[in-house]
């Protein structure tokens, strides 16, 4: 199980579990903190969206009230 967010993601892994794919992204030779491949390219979670990690709970940051409609006015 994974304890910290991984600092380097592949592009298969980045193109699965990502929530968009990069127009530009800086790549080197490392190990994928998702999959475990080495010598492969990889870049930063940023560049697809901060993807889930493998074995870590998915937290979600709150979304704001919706506005009242109450007709309070304030």
């Amino acid at each position: 199980m994974v304890e910290t967010y991984p600092a380097w993601i592949c592009c298969d892994c980045g193109e699965q579990c990502g929530s968009r794919i990069p127009k530009l992204a800086t790549y080197h030779e490392g190990e994928c903190g998702w999959c475990g491949a080495e010598g492969v390219p990889v870049t930063e979670p940023r560049d697809f969206g901060y993807p889930p990690a493998p074995g870590l709970p998915v937290t979600r940051v709150p979304s704001s009230p919706p506005p009242s409609t109450n007709g309070g006015g304030g």
